[in-house]
């Protein structure tokens, strides 16, 4: 039927209409563009015939997941270094059923989309972008809410939903089980690191890893898988993000986890981890947000208003005093005395603060005016005749003298 040399039923012409389909989607620019219209509505067709059902909802699944491998190629911090190990079909089965608006909060979760100091600083929110919860000076970045904030109340929901995690997993699995999971997530010493490299594991887990495969027993083959598994991600923080890698699933199976029970055992894992992502968010926001800080940053976002509405109108009306601090110069001067006595440039007339300033641009504005009007235009400004009427007037007094010049011509001529 194919390359691969399968046989020609209708479930393998399915599988390679399947097949096609993802390569179009990798292959295909528009793929991208079509897909963000139609995500939800997208037809698949088969012969003509509209396909629906369990294949459709895999095809569709299929690309979803093809364009989310696209989109993380330059994000490490979020998703490992190493992508090829992430189980998206176990990451997508473990997800309990949301609501859209806890779909949303779990996606700017994964993708670093919440609004931390850090982002509303950039943003014009706020002025002061150091953490509000800890009082450390330390800039609140997503990583550090989620991982390095330091506040004792945090500490203590971290160590809650740890203990409720340690249950389910001591009641499925071996009773080292736990232990290992938890210093995956939380690491050795006091602070979670954002990164690890080998040295910074514990001892027997590299004596684990350098180990022979042969001489290993399933406590030694997890350990080691642990240390496969840190060190492709390399981050942190894609592990309290939910992000399962094969590495991971691995070490559940050797801990004595069921295939029967795995789908469970992820879905309470990701559960917990996203409740404890929850509650430090609405945390964050009760100390983060109080009445005082609400009206410094309502001051500074008036005085950025103020800026930007006070710009936004300034391209039009710098131009226009660019114009009439021309025309008033050159009213009684010609092109070359003016020239040569005044000397005055755009950027000598934009005040110094409107230089400094983002929103005003007035010197490619200006220049993008200058393209556009022709070398005759540009004179005419520069000369100061910009009133229409002049310009009718001398239109009219070179009609008259053409018609003059025309008339003599003509007279001439016939008195000849």
């Amino acid at each position: 039927a194919d390359l691969l040399n399968r046989e020609n039923t209708e479930e393998e012409k399915q599988n390679q209409t399947a097949d096609e389909i993802a390569d179009w989607g990798d292959e295909d620019p528009d793929c991208e563009t079509k897909l963000k219209q139609e995500t939800h509505w997208f037809n698949v067709k088969i012969h003509g015939e509209e396909i629906r059902g369990r294949i459709r909802a895999a095809i569709l699944g299929q690309i979803k997941i093809d364009r989310t491998k696209r989109e993380t190629k330059d994000r490490d911090e979020i998703w490992g270094v190493f992508k090829e190990d992430i189980e998206w079909k176990y990451m997508i089965y473990s997800r309990t059923n949301q609501t859209q608006s806890k779909k949303r909060n779990i996606l700017k979760d994964t993708w670093n989309l919440r609004g931390t100091l850090d982002l509303l600083k950039e943003w014009q929110y706020t002025e002061n972008d150091e953490c509000r919860v800890c009082d450390s000076g330390i800039v609140e970045t997503h990583e550090h809410h989620l991982l390095h904030c330091e506040d004792e109340k945090i500490k203590g929901m971290k160590n809650g939903i740890w203990n409720i995690m340690w249950e389910e997993l001591d009641k499925r699995g071996e009773p080292w089980l736990p232990e290992l999971i938890g210093l995956i997530l939380f690491g050795q010493e006091e602070k979670i690191p954002s990164t690890r490299i080998k040295e910074d594991l514990p001892k027997s887990w590299q004596c684990s890893y350098d180990k022979n495969v042969n001489e290993k027993s399933n406590q030694e083959h997890a350990e080691s898988m642990a240390v496969e598994l840190i060190l492709n991600l390399y981050h942190t923080q894609p592990i309290w993000k939910g992000i399962l890698t094969t590495p991971m699933i691995r070490i559940l199976t050797l801990g004595g986890i069921k295939p029967s029970k795995m789908k469970r055992t992820l879905k309470h894992y990701n559960d917990c981890l996203l409740v404890i992502r929850e509650e430090l968010w609405t945390h964050r926001n009760e100390r983060t947000y109080t009445p005082e800080k609400e009206q410094e940053d309502m001051a500074y976002r008036k005085t950025v208003k103020r800026r930007t509405t006070g710009t936004k109108h300034i391209k039009k009306r710098k131009i226009n005093e660019i114009i009439k601090y021309l025309t008033r110069i050159t009213k009684d001067q010609s092109v070359n005395e003016h020239q040569s006595t005044n000397r005055t440039t755009i950027a000598d007339i934009i005040p110094e603060k409107t230089k400094r300033t983002k929103c005003v641009s007035i010197m490619s504005k200006f220049d993008r005016i200058r393209k556009k009007t022709t070398t005759q235009r540009w004179r005419t400004l520069t000369t100061g005749i910009l009133n229409k009427e002049q310009q009718k007037n001398n239109a009219a007094k070179v009609k008259n003298e053409t018609e003059t010049t025309n008339k003599t011509t003509n007279n001439q001529y016939i008195h000849i």
